[in-house]
Protein backbone atom coordinates (compact mmCIF):
# COMPACT_ATOMS: atom_id res chain seq x y z
CA UNK A 1 0.00 0.00 0.00
CA UNK A 2 1.26 3.55 -1.00
CA UNK A 3 1.68 6.19 1.54
CA UNK A 4 0.84 9.90 0.76
CA UNK A 5 2.62 11.56 3.20
CA UNK A 6 5.66 10.99 5.77
CA UNK A 7 3.25 11.57 8.85
CA UNK A 8 3.00 8.66 11.46
CA UNK A 9 -0.18 7.06 11.69
CA UNK A 10 -2.04 6.28 15.26
CA UNK A 11 -0.64 3.50 17.15
CA UNK A 12 -4.06 1.56 17.36
CA UNK A 13 -6.74 0.74 15.20
CA UNK A 14 -9.89 1.42 17.06
CA UNK A 15 -11.69 -2.02 17.54
CA UNK A 16 -14.85 -3.55 18.39
CA UNK A 17 -16.80 -1.92 21.43
CA UNK A 18 -13.79 0.65 21.36
CA UNK A 19 -15.06 4.09 21.55
CA UNK A 20 -13.33 6.40 19.37
CA UNK A 21 -10.79 8.35 21.55
CA UNK A 22 -9.03 11.28 21.36
CA UNK A 23 -5.72 11.21 19.38
CA UNK A 24 -3.22 13.28 18.43
CA UNK A 25 -3.55 14.43 14.93
CA UNK A 26 -0.58 15.43 13.39
CA UNK A 27 -2.35 17.15 10.72
CA UNK A 28 -3.42 20.06 13.44
CA UNK A 29 -0.28 22.27 12.86
CA UNK A 30 -1.21 22.13 8.92
CA UNK A 31 -3.56 24.84 6.96
CA UNK A 32 -6.98 23.29 5.82
CA UNK A 33 -7.25 26.57 3.58
CA UNK A 34 -6.44 24.45 0.35
CA UNK A 35 -7.56 24.84 -3.26
CA UNK A 36 -9.27 21.47 -4.35
CA UNK A 37 -7.30 21.68 -7.80
CA UNK A 38 -3.98 21.55 -5.41
CA UNK A 39 -5.13 17.98 -3.98
CA UNK A 40 -1.77 16.78 -4.44
CA UNK A 41 0.53 19.19 -1.83
CA UNK A 42 -2.92 19.21 0.97
CA UNK A 43 -1.51 16.99 3.68
CA UNK A 44 -4.47 17.02 5.80
CA UNK A 45 -6.47 15.20 2.78
CA UNK A 46 -3.92 13.08 2.01
CA UNK A 47 -3.33 12.13 5.48
CA UNK A 48 -6.56 11.05 5.67
CA UNK A 49 -6.27 8.46 2.90
CA UNK A 50 -3.47 7.60 4.38
CA UNK A 51 -5.28 6.77 7.35
CA UNK A 52 -8.23 5.31 5.37
CA UNK A 53 -5.76 2.48 3.85
CA UNK A 54 -3.88 1.75 6.68
CA UNK A 55 -7.84 0.55 8.41
CA UNK A 56 -7.81 3.93 10.72
CA UNK A 57 -11.61 4.34 9.82
CA UNK A 58 -12.46 7.00 12.45
CA UNK A 59 -9.63 8.76 12.07
CA UNK A 60 -9.89 9.66 8.77
CA UNK A 61 -13.27 10.57 8.75
CA UNK A 62 -12.20 12.94 11.34
CA UNK A 63 -9.08 14.41 9.46
CA UNK A 64 -11.85 14.65 6.53
CA UNK A 65 -14.45 16.59 8.66
CA UNK A 66 -11.93 19.28 9.10
CA UNK A 67 -11.49 19.51 4.99
CA UNK A 68 -15.39 19.37 4.13
CA UNK A 69 -15.71 22.12 7.43
CA UNK A 70 -13.86 24.28 5.22
CA UNK A 71 -14.68 23.32 1.25
CA UNK A 72 -18.58 23.45 2.08
CA UNK A 73 -17.76 27.64 2.88
CA UNK A 74 -15.12 28.12 0.51
CA UNK A 75 -15.03 25.54 -1.98
CA UNK A 76 -18.94 24.16 -2.15
CA UNK A 77 -18.58 22.52 -5.32
CA UNK A 78 -16.42 19.80 -3.86
CA UNK A 79 -17.88 19.52 -0.62
CA UNK A 80 -20.57 16.97 -1.22
CA UNK A 81 -17.02 14.77 -2.47
CA UNK A 82 -15.72 15.27 1.00
CA UNK A 83 -18.88 14.30 2.48
CA UNK A 84 -18.82 11.00 0.79
CA UNK A 85 -15.67 10.17 1.93
CA UNK A 86 -16.68 11.23 5.16
CA UNK A 87 -19.74 8.53 5.22
CA UNK A 88 -17.26 6.11 3.88
CA UNK A 89 -14.47 6.36 6.43
CA UNK A 90 -17.75 6.15 8.91
CA UNK A 91 -19.32 3.10 7.42
CA UNK A 92 -16.14 1.09 7.38
CA UNK A 93 -15.46 2.19 11.27
CA UNK A 94 -19.21 0.24 11.93
CA UNK A 95 -18.30 -2.76 9.73
CA UNK A 96 -15.91 -3.05 11.99
CA UNK A 97 -18.02 -2.93 14.65
CA UNK A 98 -20.60 -5.61 12.94
CA UNK A 99 -23.10 -2.71 12.56
CA UNK A 100 -24.83 -4.04 9.03
CA UNK A 101 -27.31 -1.32 9.18
CA UNK A 102 -24.81 1.64 10.13
CA UNK A 103 -22.05 0.67 7.29
CA UNK A 104 -24.90 0.02 5.00
CA UNK A 105 -26.21 3.47 5.88
CA UNK A 106 -23.10 5.27 5.29
CA UNK A 107 -22.16 3.50 2.62
CA UNK A 108 -25.38 4.54 0.86
CA UNK A 109 -24.85 8.32 1.82
CA UNK A 110 -21.53 7.97 0.28
CA UNK A 111 -22.35 6.54 -2.89
CA UNK A 112 -25.22 9.28 -3.12
CA UNK A 113 -23.22 12.25 -2.15
CA UNK A 114 -20.40 10.70 -4.49
CA UNK A 115 -22.74 10.02 -8.12
CA UNK A 116 -22.73 14.09 -8.21
CA UNK A 117 -19.47 13.96 -9.55
CA UNK A 118 -19.87 10.88 -12.20
CA UNK A 119 -19.75 12.96 -15.03
CA UNK A 120 -15.81 13.88 -14.32
CA UNK A 121 -12.68 11.36 -14.79
CA UNK A 122 -10.40 11.75 -12.14
CA UNK A 123 -11.49 14.11 -8.52
CA UNK A 124 -8.86 15.32 -6.35
CA UNK A 125 -6.51 12.41 -7.37
CA UNK A 126 -9.38 10.05 -7.64
CA UNK A 127 -10.19 7.93 -10.34
CA UNK A 128 -14.37 8.55 -9.89
CA UNK A 129 -15.96 5.99 -11.81
CA UNK A 130 -13.83 3.20 -10.20
CA UNK A 131 -14.74 4.58 -6.69
CA UNK A 132 -18.09 4.52 -7.90
CA UNK A 133 -17.73 0.58 -8.34
CA UNK A 134 -16.04 0.12 -5.75
CA UNK A 135 -18.92 2.13 -3.70
CA UNK A 136 -21.79 -0.02 -5.61
CA UNK A 137 -19.85 -3.36 -4.41
CA UNK A 138 -19.68 -2.11 -1.04
CA UNK A 139 -23.28 -1.03 -0.41
CA UNK A 140 -25.33 -3.85 -0.15
CA UNK A 141 -22.78 -6.12 1.79
CA UNK A 142 -23.49 -7.05 5.11
CA UNK A 143 -19.64 -7.55 6.06
CA UNK A 144 -16.25 -6.98 4.34
CA UNK A 145 -13.50 -9.24 3.56
CA UNK A 146 -11.48 -7.04 2.33
CA UNK A 147 -11.37 -3.29 2.96
CA UNK A 148 -11.86 -0.59 -0.21
CA UNK A 149 -8.69 1.14 -0.85
CA UNK A 150 -8.06 5.47 -2.36
CA UNK A 151 -6.21 4.94 -4.53
CA UNK A 152 -4.74 8.38 -6.04
CA UNK A 153 -3.67 9.02 -9.68
CA UNK A 154 -0.24 10.81 -10.67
Amino acid sequence: MKKYTTLNLPPTILLQNEKPQAWEDPTASFSIKTVPDFWFEDVVYLYAIDLFNAGFFWQAHEVWEKKWNFFKNFHPEYADWIQSLIQVGAGMYHCRLNNTQGYQSCVDKALNHAKAYQNQKILMGVHVEDWLETLEKQKDQEGVETYPLIVLQD
